[in-house]
C-alpha cells in the first residue's frame, strides 16, 4: 500500500483515502477549532431532493440550537455540497454559530466525516461515507429500509418516518437519540 493512502476496512470492502485529504480534514479543522474539542457533523440535505427525503430547515434548527444548550463546547458543522448552498446559508442565518465545511471531492468528505464524534444525515452518500469510516451515526430516514442502508451495530442508529416522510421526524425524537447514544 502506499504511503500516500489511509485505509479502513470494513466487512472484507477497503476504503482508500488519500493522505492529501487527512490533510486537508486536518487544516480544515483547525480552520474550524475543532481540532481539540470534536464535533458534531450535519449533513442536511437540500431542497432539491425527493420530497419525501427533505428534512425541513426549521426541524435542523431545533436540534441545532438544543444541541448547543446542551453542549456549547461542542462545536456543530454542516456539510455544504454545490446543490445545498442556499439552504446551508438561511440555516446559518439562524444559526449564527454552526461553521460550515465544504469538502471538494469524496475523500476529503469522507475525511472530514472520520474526524466527526458524531454524524447526523438524511439518506446520501455521506451518509455511506460515515459508516464506511465508521463515525458515530443517526440516520434520518423516510421511506428506505435501515436494514439495506446499515449494518447491524452500536454505532449506527436510525429514525425511521412511521409515513415514510422524512420531514414527519420530530426534532424531539432525534434529540432523543443523540442523547441516549
Amino acid at each position: 500500500m502506499s504511503a500516500n493512502l489511509v485505509w479502513w476496512k470494513l466487512s472484507g470492502t477497503e476504503l482508500l483515502i488519500p493522505k492529501s485529504a487527512l490533510d486537508w480534514a486536518k487544516q480544515e479543522q483547525q480552520r474550524l477549532g475543532t481540532e481539540q474539542t470534536g464535533y458534531i457533523l450535519i449533513y442536511a440535505g437540500s431542497d432539491r431532493l425527493p420530497p419525501a427525503q427533505i428534512y425541513p430547515q426549521q426541524s435542523w434548527q431545533e436540534i441545532i440550537q438544543e444541541c448547543q444548550k446542551q453542549q456549547p463546547d461542542l462545536p456543530i458543522v454542516v456539510i455544504q455540497d454545490r446543490d445545498d448552498v442556499e439552504f446551508v446559508r438561511s440555516l446559518q442565518a439562524d444559526c449564527p454559530n454552526i461553521k460550515i465545511t465544504a469538502p471538494e471531492d469524496i475523500s476529503k468528505l469522507a475525511a472530514i466525516i472520520g474526524g466527526a464524534s458524531l454524524m447526523l444525515s438524511i439518506n446520501s452518500p455521506a451518509l455511506q461515507l460515515s459508516v464506511a469510516v465508521q463515525t458515530y451515526t443517526i440516520a434520518l430516514l423516510g421511506g428506505a429500509d435501515p436494514r439495506q442502508l446499515l449494518p447491524k451495530s452500536d454505532k449506527f442508529l436510525t429514525i425511521k418516518s412511521a409515513t415514510a416522510q422524512t420531514a414527519d421526524i420530530s426534532p424531539k425524537t432525534v434529540l432523543e437519540k443523540i442523547w441516549a447514544g
